[in-house]
């Protein structure tokens, strides 16, 4: 019979050993900070994990492993990723973005959530500060059902 074992020492991610094999594997990553000696268990085909302690306090939530619920795997050559240079700006900045296949949206958002900037892009262009005062802004390119968030500094 095979059983699957949860790891609980410190945890940064679900793994999950199959003591017939004796290898772990990384099954997916908990939100949150990382914590020690959280509790961990199966029930059927679910894992449970939860409880223990991170660098502030000690927790009182639990997550649930469902591995009949992964359905699919993320392509990591997909992953969109953007660069802004330099950041923070002063008076303009390149911006990059890897992986984009089609034409995006970069929105820039003030902390109280207004739009105060917002260009159509494909891959690069370039940001120049409209005149928007000094502080943190918050970003969001959108490329279809896609949204990637960031956070621009204006000096």
């Amino acid at each position: 019979m095979k059983r699957d074992l949860i790891s609980c020492a410190f945890l940064l991610a679900l793994t999950l050993s199959s003591s017939a094999q004796g290898t772990w594997t990384t099954k997916t990553s908990l939100t949150g900070a990382a914590r020690w000696g959280a509790v961990g268990f199966s029930i059927g085909a679910k894992g449970y994990v939860g409880t223990g302690l991170d660098a502030a306090s000690a927790r009182k939530d639990w997550f649930e492993f469902d591995p009949g619920a992964m359905t699919s795997v993320t392509d990591q050559n997909k992953i969109i990723t953007v660069w802004i240079y330099p950041n923070p700006v002063q008076l303009k900045a390149d911006i990059f973005v890897k992986n984009l296949d089609s034409y995006a949206d970069f929105i820039l958002y003030d902390l109280s959530g207004k739009e105060v900037y917002s260009k159509t892009f494909r891959l690069f262009f370039t940001f120049y500060n409209p005149g928007l005062p000094a502080g943190t802004y918050l970003y969001a390119i959108r490329a279809g059902k896609t949204i990637v968030p960031g956070k621009l500094v204006i000096e």
